[in-house]
């Protein structure tokens, strides 16, 4: 049996040997985290050697941009980091940050993300972008009581959810989701300052008008430039409606929006709410006019079956009448022709007797 040696080790009639088998993964799989180190390190201005035999690094913010860097690695060797950045990346899954404390922005975006989880550990967080990934649920971030600006637009989000607890937030951007409606979920962020539903499929002005118990709310999008617009934002009430119900805001799709502007559309409102007041006043009017009509239409219905009723009832009273009349003369007939006959019976009888 010939045996030749390659750089991988021994192969026996080319075949690997099991010592190749159990080495060689491992071997590759710390090659390829090499590379992402010395990717990181090269993007970062960090000396790869440096950090090489785990020696701590206090940098305090890191860059990723592109390709280069496919899983979250390497980072305890920078707990003093406070700014991560990871962009258009195929990370897959959010790990590796227990040890980051001191993490106060993060963004991984224009990743592969499917959940948001793993960031126990990161409850200084003040910032978190995690928009352009496929993201679905809202969750794993009641413990970020520090939050003050979420990013998830551009995912596959359908409810608006698991948000009550961050007191905090002023920032939410949902934009471009598949999110539906408002209802109560944004009732307990009171200090929420800036919020976009753009490319979401909201129809209804009530839903907006749900809005109305966030009383620091400056800034609203259902129709940014960058988005799609959302269905309600194309109603022709839609800037109105909006400016007259919240009327703390500054900004509505991006626009600044003036005092005056404002006063318009209260103006507008005012106007629209007496113009309907008249035409409901016009259609009780006209209700009752058209009521007291119908009663009279209805009075004579109820009259005109009662004279027939009565009629139909005299005629056959007559016709009773009648009929008894008939009958009592039928029976006076009746009568008559008996005594007749009893009478020629009776001569019948004479008659015989005589002739004997």
């Amino acid at each position: 049996m010939s045996v030749s040696t390659d750089s991988s080790g021994p192969v026996t009639n080319g075949n690997v040997t099991p010592s190749t088998i159990s080495t060689e993964p491992s071997r590759n799989n710390k090659d390829e985290e090499d590379d992402c180190m010395k990717e990181l390190c090269a993007n970062n201005g960090i000396t790869y050697s440096k950090i090489q035999n785990g020696d701590i690094c206090n940098v305090d913010k890191l860059e990723m941009f592109f390709s280069g860097y496919p899983k979250i690695i390497g980072m305890h060797l920078f707990p003093s980091l406070s700014c991560l950045v990871i962009m258009d990346q195929q990370v897959a899954k959010i790990e590796g940050l227990s040890t980051l404390a001191l993490l106060r922005e993060l963004w991984i975006c224009d990743c592969q993300v499917k959940k948001i989880e793993n960031l126990e550990a990161n409850k200084n967080l003040r910032k978190l972008y995690l928009y352009g990934n496929k993201i679905e649920v809202i969750e794993h971030l009641n413990h970020l009581g520090e939050l003050e600006i979420l990013w998830l637009n551009d995912n596959c989000i359908v409810n608006i959810e698991n948000i009550s607890m961050l007191s905090k937030l002023k920032q939410l951007n949902l934009a471009e989701n598949k999110i539906t409606r408002i209802g109560h979920t944004l009732d307990s962020n009171k200090k929420l300052e800036d919020l976009n539903l753009s490319g979401n499929n909201i129809t209804s002005l009530r839903e907006l008008t749900q809005l109305m118990r966030l009383p620091t709310l400056h800034s609203l999008s259902l129709k940014d430039p960058m988005y799609t617009p959302a269905p309600v934002s194309l109603l022709c009430n839609y800037s109105t409606h909006v400016l007259f119900h919240l009327p703390t805001l500054n900004t509505l799709d991006t626009y600044d929006v003036s005092k005056t502007v404002t006063d318009v559309a209260e103006a507008t409102v005012m106007k629209k709410r007496m113009y309907y007041h008249m035409r409901v006043k016009t259609v009780h009017r006209n209700m009752t006019d058209i009521l007291t009509k119908m009663d009279v239409y209805k009075t004579k219905l109820e009259e005109f079956p009662h004279e027939r009723i009565k009629s139909l009832y005299n005629v056959l009273k007559e016709i009773e009448t009648e009929l008894e009349d008939t009958w009592d003369l039928n029976i006076d007939l009746d009568f008559e022709e008996v005594v007749d006959l009893e009478k020629m019976d009776i001569a019948t009888q004479v008659t015989f007797t005589f002739v004997d």
